[in-house]
């Protein structure tokens, strides 16, 4: 179980630096930040990064947990 919380607070930071990365770099290039956002794709089989999205559900549900128990320090 300690595992899979890993997992999943690591891929939600992974999705954050990947989000930010994509802002920055539209920014960048004069488009607006969120250029060609789609969200849908996102969590798509079809984009290769589709298991840090769904991880990062996953980080944010653990997070979740852990702040309602109570208990930051895994």
């Amino acid at each position: 179980m300690s595992n899979l919380k890993w997992f999943g607070k690591f891929c939600l930071v992974m999705a954050i630096a990947s989000e930010a990365g994509s802002i920055l770099y539209n920014l960048k290039n004069g488009y607006s930040a969120f250029y060609l956002f789609d969200l849908s794709y996102k969590f798509s089989v079809s984009n290769n990064l589709f298991i840090i999205y769904w991880g990062a559900i996953l980080g944010i549900l653990v997070l979740a947990a852990d702040l309602r128990k109570g208990n930051t320090n895994d």
